[in-house]
């Protein structure tokens, strides 16, 4: 009984909603990289957001249910503000930088080109010097990109 993909989402709130609504009509929902969300909240970019997953025979009939059920329009006690959450995280970690880690990988190489290149032209002490005083910037940024493009992709294609 493989399991298939239900439903993807980088809101940890969408897929409590989808897999309640999923149980709720009878059927056996799995999350993937769920509870990574929500120890590391930045990890769920490279890991491709969370998953919810259903046995392969149930699929066809979960789409359709997820499609009938209808949203209550009138009402949103969930709202989106990305800009607090990241306020939130930079405070809760004690890091103001903390937000650079929440955005996609293509932004945080190209602030890190940024950062490189103004620290070369501030400081006349050569390139070398400007890498090593953004060594830990870029391990994490090199660490997302290896997670989604590598790794994920790696684990994806064993059976």
């Amino acid at each position: 009984m493989p399991l298939i993909l239900a439903h993807k989402t980088n809101s940890p709130a969408d897929a409590v909603v989808i897999y309640s609504l999923l149980e709720a009509g009878g059927f056996h929902p799995t999350f993937q990289n769920y509870y990574h969300g929500f120890i590391a909240i930045g990890y769920l970019g490279a890991l491709d957001g969370i998953q919810i997953m259903l046995p392969s025979q149930e699929i066809e009939d979960a789409k359709v249910y997820i499609k009938e059920t209808k949203a209550i329009t009138d009402f949103d006690p969930i709202k989106n503000r990305w800009i607090r959450d990241l306020i939130q995280a930079s405070v809760l970690t004690m890091n103001p930088f903390f937000f650079i880690f929440l955005l996609s990988p293509f932004i945080q190489i190209a602030a890190l080109i940024l950062l490189i290149t103004l620290d070369v032209l501030v400081f006349s002490q050569g390139l070398l010097i400007a890498l090593l005083a953004n060594i830990t910037f870029a391990f994490f940024i090199i660490m997302l990109a290896h997670a989604k493009y590598v790794a994920v992709p790696k684990l994806r294609e064993t059976p």
